[in-house]
Formats: structure tokens, sequence, C-alpha cells
């Protein structure tokens, strides 16, 4: 029987490659991942998900939730802190908060740790028992913590009034308005018919609901009973404390001076003598937004920072006015000053000015290629706070409406460049992973040859997202080559076995599989079935024999 045996050159470089440590890393558009290995182990694996495509209201979401989970854990330190401030008639203090959320007998429901039998959903909860003066000490902190973890949720006007229709309806669709929340009650009212006396108003968004499923999703929200997990007003939440004080003075026989002062200092009051309003722990706001998380952008004549819409808005509505363009047969020119006075004339007289598709309709006349300027040109118009920023910054924004153009500015705009806003997530997305890889290869502290976690490394297989270089004309379809990753090994080395010469019909590793070798490009060669069957067979037996100088595989008996 003939026995097939590798090159021992090959062989020693197989042997001197399994040792070392490889790492592999895919910097993928969406998820990417790390891999460490060393000869057939892993030694790390992860994946990862990018949020660099998330859009600017999910952005704003999850910093919200960070804000949110942030705020929970300063209110609850606030609320310790004035906890193991009060003294009970005997001298005796209240436990430590803290002491109690890790306390796993009252995670659950009172009379229910480790007691068979017992439904939790049938039982009393804490704030219940403690409404009822039947709780300790423990029992009335242990009451006051579930209501500061969960402090109710409440909106101001101007929240309100920035709400789309969307927005507006999930929030209606999942919420409990309770009557005694009149102040919410009367603000969604007022919005509700805001928007059905301006239909066209900016604010409602793009997709806007009818007002009869808006005033019907109201009316479920006033007729909605408690329920478990719900969202509950602030209003709730405040009468809930008043009767968890009242019913645990009841049952130690507190001064009512010391119950007027715990509900004063938890929950509010207003000083009837100047009328002031005493925020208590439970609506003090301890973190507020500092920003609203917008995309950077700068002017589109010269880089430097652009002014928010709202505080420009009248020359941001007359540069986008002086950027109008009729169509005269098929090419453009400047509109006519007459042309622009009916559009100034609108912004003079704004509170009659025409909706969106009246504003369209004119456009379509002029240029119908210039449609899309209509909702920017009626957010102006209409909304006293338009969102976002201007295209230009504060000085050739002046100029622009004032009827100036770039070459009056004396910008080149050969060199202009793109104005495209800076994305920062996707700016530093590479960036964190290299240092994602910093962390896993090293150990922080320690340098030289002891910073390394696993080793020198001696290989690293990279797999970039192929640019999208490709530009189409507006309307083209690209054409889609469908090409294996066999066909292109195949090109790349004209179709020729790089051991016989003879014609290539499949992929082979230089580094074989079976011993560590890698599956990247680098490792892979193109080859005959029959080079590749006798280089199988000449792994499987394991011996070792030179080859000749022609690359093939020679054969021992």
């Amino acid at each position: 029987m003939k026995r097939y045996q590798l090159a021992s050159s090959l062989l020693h470089r197989i042997e001197d490659f399994l040792p070392t440590v490889r790492v592999g890393i895919d910097f993928g558009e969406h998820a990417g991942g790390i891999a460490v290995v060393k000869n057939n182990g892993i030694l790390h694996a992860e994946t990862y998900l990018d949020f660099h495509e998330a859009t600017l209201e999910d952005r704003r979401r999850l910093r919200r939730g960070r804000r949110t989970r942030h705020a929970k854990k300063m209110r609850l330190a606030r609320f310790r802190s004035w906890v193991l401030r009060q003294r009970l008639p005997d001298g005796t203090q209240f436990p430590d908060p803290y002491e109690i959320l890790r306390d796993k007998r009252l995670w659950v429901q009172p009379g229910i740790y480790q007691t068979e039998g017992k439904d939790p959903r049938a039982a009393i909860s804490w704030i219940d028992l403690a409404k009822q003066g039947q709780v300790d000490s423990t029992g009335f902190i242990r009451a006051l913590t579930l209501i500061f973890k969960k402090r109710g949720y409440r909106f101001d006007n101007r929240a309100l009034s920035e709400m789309s229709d969307k927005d507006l309806g999930d929030f209606l669709k999942t919420a409990r308005i309770p009557p005694e929340a009149t102040s919410l009650i009367q603000d969604i009212e007022t919005q509700i018919a805001r928007r059905e006396a301006v239909p066209d108003d900016p604010v409602r968004g793009r997709k806007k609901l009818p007002i009869v499923e808006l005033r019907d999703l109201f009316l479920q929200a006033c007729n909605r009973k408690p329920q478990p997990r719900m969202a509950e007003h602030r209003s709730v939440k405040e009468a809930e404390i008043g009767a968890i004080i009242d019913g645990f003075g009841r049952a130690t026989a507190l001064p009512a001076e010391t119950l007027t002062q715990w509900k004063r200092e938890l929950v509010g009051a207003k000083d009837g003598n100047n009328g002031y309003q005493h925020h208590g722990l439970l609506n003090k706001v301890l973190r507020p937004a500092r920003f609203d998380n917008r995309l950077r952008s700068g002017c589109s004549w010269c880089g430097k920072k652009t002014p928010r819409k709202y505080k420009v808005r009248e020359m941001a509505y007359r540069a986008a006015v002086n950027n109008l363009r009729a169509r005269a047969g098929w090419r453009e020119r400047p509109i006519t000053e007459d042309e622009k006075n009916q559009f100034l004339n609108w912004w003079n007289d704004r509170q009659n000015a025409p909706g969106l598709a009246t504003i369209k309709k004119h456009l379509t006349r002029l240029n119908p290629q210039q449609v899309r300027m209509a909702n920017q040109l009626h957010d102006l118009l209409k909304n006293q706070q338009p969102k976002g920023r201007a295209s230009l910054c504060k000085q050739h924004l002046q100029m622009a409406a004032n009827g100036k153009t770039m070459k009056d500015a004396g910008v080149d705009w050969q060199s202009a460049r793109i104005r495209n806003a800076a994305n920062p997530q996707r700016e530093q997305h590479d960036k964190r992973v290299l240092h994602r890889l910093e962390q896993i290869l090293f150990v922080k502290g320690k340098y030289g040859d002891d910073a390394w976690r696993y080793g020198p490394v001696a290989l690293i297989s990279l797999e970039v997202p192929e640019p999208q270089t490709e530009r189409l004309k507006p309307g083209q379809v690209p054409e889609r080559q469908q090409e294996t990753f066999k066909q292109r090994l195949l090109k790349e080395l004209s179709e020729k076995c790089v051991y016989c010469d003879g014609p290539a019909v499949d992929k082979d590793h230089i580094f074989p599989r079976s011993k560590g070798g890698p599956d990247i490009w680098d490792n892979l060669v193109a080859a005959c079935k029959s080079c590749t069957i006798r280089k199988e067979i000449a792994l499987h037996f394991n011996g070792l024999e030179a080859t000749r100088p022609g690359g093939q595989i020679s054969a021992a008996a």
C-alpha cells in the first residue's frame, strides 16, 4: 500500500503555526465578532451589535432610559438619607431601605415567602397593607420604597405639545389616566382640539391619526382600570404616600405635626403664605435633560457650527425662498420678484397663510422638482419651534436671506465640501472595535511581554465590508453579477492548479483545516481534484516525504 506524505518544510510550518495565537475580527456593518484561537481551542469569542444606523428618536429613547435609571438610583439614595434621619417616638430608627431591598423575604407579597399553597396574585400588597396600618416599621419603609422605585408618569404641557400623533396614540393605548389627574386631562383635551383645528400642524408628524381615533383612545385611557405593571399617574402615587403615612401614624400614634411634615418632605406642599410650591423627594428633578442628542452638522459653505432653526426662523424661511428655482422649458431660472413676494406675504401674515396642500400646488406650478421643499416652508411658517438646524451658519444664512450666493461670500463652489451630518456612532465604529480588541488581548496596567493576556499574536485576519463605491444615475437599476467565492479564486490564479499546472476545479487550504488552518483568502489556492485527493491521503497517514520541485506530492511504497 502506498503512503502519501507531506513535505517536511510544510509540516514544520504547520507545527510552528498551530501553537501560536491567532485573532479574527469581523468589522460588520450591523453585527460583527472577535475570536482568539490557539491550537484547536477557542480562547475567547464574542459578537457585538452596532447601533450606528439607529434613528435619532431611537437614540433619544435610549438616552432617556439611561437618564431615568440614573435618576432612580439618585432618588433612592436621597430617600434612604431621609429615612435614616427620622426617629420614632420611642427613639428607635427606621431600618435601612437598602437592606430591605436585599432581603428576599420582602421581595414577594406579605406572608408568601416560603409558604406553600398560597397564590401571590390573591395576596394583599405591601402598599395596601400599609394603608390599613397593619405593618411595622419595616413594612412601612418597604411600601414607600416600592413607590419611590416606580413613582408614576407626569407630562407637562410642553411635552404633550411636542408629541406626534403616533407618540400620543401609543401613550393613550398603554397608560391609565385617573380622575385625579385633572391637569393632564385638560392638557390632552387641549392638544386634541388644537390638532383638530390645525390639521396640517407639522408637530403631528407624517402618520396623522384621525381625531376620532385620538378621542376614542383618550376615552379608553380615562376608563381603564388599575392593572399590575401598568404605569400610573404621579397623582395616584402621591395619594398612596399620603394614605401610607396616615395608616402608619394611626398604628403608632404619631403626632399630626410629624405626619404633616413627612408628607411635605416626601410629596411636597404649597405654602399658603407666599404660594411657593415645595417639591418633595418624589417630585424633585434630580437630573434634568442637558441636550436633545441631535446630530452634529456644519455650514454648507464654510463648515462652521449652524444655529437651530427656531432661533433663526425668519432668516431660514427667507433663505429657503431665495433658493427656489422656477422651470422655463427645460431650464431652471431664479424666481422673479413677484413670485418671491407671494411667499414673503405668507410670512408677513402667518396666521392666514395657506396649508401644506396649497403650498405644494404653488410649487408644482413653479417647478415640480421642488415640491419636496413644501414641508420645509410649511414647517417654518406654522411651527413656532421648528426642530433641527439650519444648513448654513448664522453669517452665511443672513447673506442667503438677503439674496446673496456662495460667490458673494467668497466661497469656491468647486472646493466646497459636501455637507453630510456627521454620525458620531458610525464615526467611532472601527475605533470602538479596536479598543475592545485591546481590552481582550492585553492586561491593563502591565507593559512589555507581561501585557499579553494569551501570548503574542502571530496572525490577524480581518473581514471588512466591501465599500459601496458604485454611483448610479437616478432611476438606474444596478446589474448584479453573481460570482461565487470559488469563481473569484479560480479567476485570480488563471484557473490553473498550483501543484501541477493542470486545470483547477476546486479550492484547497495551504494549511489544512484539520490541522487548525484558517479559512481565509490568504490560506486558499486553486487545485485540481487529483492533487487535492493525494494531499488528503497524505494527511490521513501522517507520513513525511519531500515534494518534488513541480509541487506534486510524491508517494512512498
